[in-house]
């Protein structure tokens, strides 16, 4: 009797202890990127036609001395049928050198080439000013539309 109760003694402290961790055969590393890039909000997507002419670029700096650029411009897209590009109502448009990168000096580079279509992200401001209503979207994101060449 006395080797029972030792053997189940024994087999009490055994069934105790905590089950070891097995370690994995592979170990996976996963690199975390240096700069992670956040979705931003956007509620205007589309192309658009930056001003043919320079002058039609209102340039000039915000609140916290950055170069800004705003100019009106319509969404356009490109009628197969017709053959050429359709666009709509002019909205005003503004892009900053922000927190969004540097999209106006991009953008007047970018017009500088002769490249003024362009895909662009924007989101919606409204504001009263002495009683009056204004709107415009704000650039957040864009690209230039590669277009063939004529």
């Amino acid at each position: 009797m006395a080797s029972t109760k030792s053997a189940a003694a024994t087999a009490t402290k055994v069934t105790t202890k905590a089950p070891q961790k097995e370690l994995p055969l592979t170990t996976k590393v996963v690199a975390k990127p240096t700069e992670e890039k956040k979705e931003v909000f956007f509620n205007l997507q589309g192309r658009i036609w930056t001003p043919e002419l320079l002058e039609n670029i209102k340039v000039g700096k915000n609140q916290a001395g950055n170069k800004k650029i705003s100019f009106s411009a319509s969404l356009s897209r490109y009628d197969d049928r017709a053959g050429k590009y359709i666009s709509g109502k002019l909205i005003n448009f503004i892009a900053t050198d922000n927190g969004y990168g540097n999209l106006a000096t991009a953008i007047l580079d970018a017009h500088g080439k002769n490249e003024r279509l362009i895909e662009m992200k924007a989101q919606f401001n409204a504001w009263e000013y002495q009683g009056s209503y204004y709107e415009n979207y704000q650039i957040v994101e864009f690209s230039v539309v590669e277009r063939p060449q004529q």
